[in-house]
Parts: structure tokens; sequence; C-alpha cells
């Protein structure tokens, strides 16, 4: 078979796929979208946490890191109190072991901001030949890489310590891995897909779940032979074993997880539901310093009600849309429904709208949560444009197509909504007696559809180094305050000190009050909660350790005295 051959995007996912161009094309869009994120995401605010759980993801990464899966059991565990962090029984993030994973070989060489601009990268990649599975030139494939890695939430929300990133990356790889198991029949292929959710299912419950029912969705419609579907399902037989392992090992129940655990003991508002949650029979504990983030969560349960639940899809879904440089791509997603029986679509369609339905079940909606949703609607939108460029052969599907377009323009020109109104009318009307009476349709009508299309494109690539200059500007308002920290540890390394912190629950909450490595190779200087009178306790434990008091809202330093008298 000749390169030339193999070369052509109208043939199959594995002609395309295997060739040394696309892999290179893939390779390039890794790196390019790996750089975007460290110099776009990671620079500006130095590598540092952008919110409060990335502490609680670095702190678990390095407890992997240096062999272990916990850290032991602390004597005085209130001192040590801090957001997203079990301190009985025992000293730990509250989270699934997936992330953590990923990052502590990069953690282990001191570089664990390596691993979320890799991920990011490897997600624009897979984007890209997903792309070329559809049949999708190379451009429109890439133009789908960009469209992710080009998007200011994107750059902003999805290269963090945080499990998004991960989850997402595993997710697109059992998408690619599921399209070519079923186009290949191939059991290797589908082991791999099978691994991916797996891996999910270590990372994020929901991700894996979504997956899980878009690859038996696509493994159903390609009718997978059954020794394809033993290979896909045993991964996740085994990550389950050992994800009740992991449990068993560390909150002493092989049926309750860490974040159970910390939801008990801490936040019981702080899971899916709706209204208020039923008391407790141990009532949860309320630190000072989380006070203020616990009653957030209590808040927004109490509000979150089942019959408000459309009100709520309609505003995370204007959210996903804002993912997009320019939020009338979202036309393109709409038409790669038409490409629903392919199987990259129907996996990106299957893993999007389960993945919506599932988050919706959860009070809380950051921006970031909408990271994992964001990619399988840019597949969408790839399928869209190369539907649209290749040429519909359906009169009714070219004039939605076209109307929608139009409308589109609206959005992004400020074209007069009323004049827009009457051209979709009038196309509606006539691609509907088109549909009716089957004529050829006009050559200029196809030409329509597809120029139309691609200076949407074109109007999005223009969009896009705009959206990522505004990355720099969209820091956290405690980037600062962070920064400051880190540098006031640096500056006590040398005085073996023991800091104890002080200040509003609000500065508190954005303090990394994490220690990694407490109780085995205690950090340089230990963090503690500042308890007043109590402080003498902590620092009986640690003779050898100089006593300070950290005033965050004054950024005062002082010594407390050997032992921590005041």
């Amino acid at each position: 078979m000749s390169a030339r051959h193999l070369l052509d995007a109208r043939r199959p996912d594995a002609e395309a796929l295997r060739t040394r161009r696309d892999l290179a094309i893939a390779l390039v869009v890794l790196g390019a979208a790996a750089g975007l994120a460290g110099i776009g995401g990671m620079l500006p605010r130095q590598a540092l946490p952008f919110v409060t759980d990335e502490f609680a993801y670095l702190l678990q990464a390095d407890t992997f890191a240096h062999g272990a899966l916990s850290l032991p059991a602390l004597r005085s565990p209130e001192f040590f109190e801090a957001a997203q962090v079990l301190v009985t029984p025992r000293y730990m993030a509250k989270y699934l072991p997936g992330n953590a994973l990923a990052i502590a070989p990069f953690s282990a060489l001191g570089a664990p901001w390596l691993w979320p601009c890799l991920a990011f990268g490897a997600c624009a990649a897979l984007i890209f030949l997903a792309g070329r599975q559809l049949g999708a030139p190379w451009p429109i494939a890439a133009f789908g890489a960009a469209a992710f890695s080009m998007s200011k939430p994107g750059v902003l929300m999805v290269p963090t310590y945080l499990s998004h990133c991960t989850s997402t990356l595993a997710a697109l790889g059992a998408l690619v891995l599921a399209a070519r198991a079923v186009r290949l029949r191939s059991a290797g292929s589908a082991a791999g897909a099978g691994a991916c959710v797996a891996f999910a299912l270590l990372t994020r419950p929901y991700t894996a779940i979504a997956c899980g029912l878009a690859l038996a969705l696509v493994f159903l419609v390609g009718r997978a032979s059954s020794r394809s579907w033993r290979f896909a399902f045993a991964p996740l037989i085994a990550a389950a074993a050992l994800l009740c392992a992991f449990n068993a090992a560390t909150t002493g129940s092989w049926r309750k997880s860490a974040w159970q655990l910390y939801a008990e003991q801490y936040s019981p508002a702080d899971g899916p539901g709706f209204g208020p949650v039923p008391p407790q029979a141990v009532a949860p504990r309320r630190p000072a310093h989380l006070r203020w983030l616990l009653d957030d969560y209590e808040r927004d349960r109490v509000g979150y009600l089942l019959p408000d639940l459309p009100h709520h899809a309609l505003v995370r879904a204007d959210a996903l849309v804002n993912y997009f440089p320019l939020r009338a791509l979202v036309v393109l997603s709409l038409l790669g429904l038409v490409a629903a029986a392919q199987p990259p679509v129907a996996f990106a369609l299957a893993w999007l709208l389960a993945l919506f339905g599932l988050q919706l079940t959860f009070h809380a909606s950051p921006p970031q949560y909408h990271a994992e949703e964001y990619a399988p609607l840019v597949v969408l939108a790839v399928a869209g444009l190369h539907a649209a460029v290749r040429g519909l052969d359906k009169p009714i599907l070219l004039a939605l197509l076209i109307s929608a377009q139009l409308l589109a323009y609206s959005f992004v020109w400020n074209v007069s909504a009323l004049p827009a109104l009457a051209l979709i009318a009038l196309l509606f009307s006539l691609g509907t007696v088109a549909a009716l009476q089957r004529p050829r349709l006009p050559a200029f009508a196809a030409a329509v559809s597809r120029y139309g299309s691609l200076l949407l494109a074109v109007a999005a690539c223009l969009q896009m180094p705009q959206r990522v200059a505004e990355v720099g500007g969209a820091r956290s308002p405690h980037d600062g305050l962070r920064a400051r920290f880190a540098a006031l540890r640096e500056e006590l390394r040398p005085r073996h000190a023991l800091l104890f912190v002080r200040g509003t629950p609000q500065k508190m909450l954005e303090l990394p009050l994490v220690n990694l490595g407490l109780g085995v190779r205690d950090p340089e200087p230990i963090v503690a909660v500042d308890l007043g009178p109590r402080d003498a306790e902590l620092a009986a434990q640690y003779p050898d350790r100089q006593p300070l008091l950290l005033d965050a809202d004054a950024w005062t330093v002082q010594a407390l005295g050997p032992t921590a008298t005041r």
C-alpha cells in the first residue's frame, strides 16, 4: 500500500493513525500545548497551587514518591488540620490515588509542575488523533487541538495539580483506543481502553462511570467480540480491587474511602445530593480556621434543590460553552451529531452527556469541573467542522447548518438579530421544501455551508491568542499571599523552626498548612495552626525546634520562647 494511500484522510482510522505524519504532528501538538501550559498557565503563578485542594494533592504525591501510602498518625492532630487533609487515623489527603500517582515521579524529581503540563499537551494530541480517526484532514484535526489548548478557562484551570487534567487524559485515551479497538477488532486496544477507564476510576469516579458507559456503548454499536469485552473490563476489576486495598490501608476499611471519612469528620455537605444534609450520628468537627469553608459547603448544599435542576443545568451549560475561544463554535459541536454513528463521536457524546448529568448531582460547580466536559465537546466540534467542509447531502441539514451559522455570526460580529432571524426563517423554509421534494442541492448552497463553517473556525483562531493572553491577568487573588508564605518557609528553613500560624479564616484557608513528610522526615519548618495557650503542648513534642508565631493578617513573625509561652 502506497504512502499516499495511507495518508488519504478519508481512509479508516487504522490507516490514518499509523502514518508517521500523524504521529509526528501529534508529538508537535503535545510539545506546543505542554509549552503553552507551562508558559501561560504555570509560569505566571510560579507553579504555585491555584486552589487549596492542590496542596492536598501535592502532599499525597510527595508521600507516594517516598514509597508510602500515608503518613503516621499524629500525637496532636488538631494542630495540623487543613482543608482536604485527614489527620486521623493517618495523615493524608482525602483524594483517590490516581492523580497523585501520576504526579509522584515528577515530585520525586523536584518538578511536580511537569505532569500537568505534559498531561495538558497529551490531551491536545489525543484530540488531534481523534479527529484523524474521524477522517478529518490534519488541519481540521489540528484546529480541534488548538481549540482545546488555547481556551482561556482551559489554560487557567486544566494544567493544575487538581485531578481534572489527569482524568481528562485518561478519558481521551479511552476514546481513541476504543475507536481503534472497534475498527481494527483489536483486543489489545480494547485492553488499553479499559486500562484508561480503570485509571480514571482511581482518579475521578464520575469520569470513570461516564467513560465506562461510553465504552460499553461503542462496543455494543460496533459489535465488539466477547474477547474485546473481557480484555476491556479486566482492568476495571483490577482497579476496583486496588481501590479497595488502598482504602483498607489508609482508612482501615476497604469499603470506606478517605473522601467518605473526611466527609464524616468535617464536611457531610460536601458530596452528591440535594437540599440539607440529614443530621449525623456524630457531629462533624468545625475547626475555627476551616469553619468558613465548611459553612460555605453547607450553604451551597442547602440551596441546591431538585426543582431548580433545570436552571442549574442551563447555568452550567453556559459556563461550559464559555470554554470555547469563540462561543459560537458550539454550532459546530451540535453539527457533529450528524456523525454520531462514528465511534469517536459516539464515545464523546456518551461521555459528555453522562458526565454532565452525573455532575448535576453535586452542588459545587467551579470552572475547573467543566474541563472534563470540554474535551468531548471539542471532539464533537471537529466532527461538525469536518462534516460541513466535506458537504452535507441532506437539504434539511444544510439549511439548519446555514441558519445556525448566521445565528452564530450575529453573536460574533454583533449583527442585528432581526435580519439574521429573517434569513434563518427563509433558509429553513427553503430547506424544508427542498427536503420534501428531494431535488439536488444547488452548488452554491453547499459552498455557503463549507466556507461559512471555515469562516467560523478562522474567526475562532483569530480569538485564540487573545484568550491565552488574558490568562496572565486572571490569576488567583491569593497567589501573592502564597508566594510570600513560600518565601518565608525558605527563609526559616535553616532555623529549624516550629511555625504557628494565625489569621482570619479566609486567609488561613488560602495558606498551605500541609507538612510534607510529617512524622517521617519532618519538613523545615513544621507548620501548625495556632491554638493559643495550647501551643506549649506541641512545642514540648519538638523541644529542639524554635517556636515562632506568624500573624498572617499583619504578616509579622515573633518568637514564642522555648516553651511557646506568650
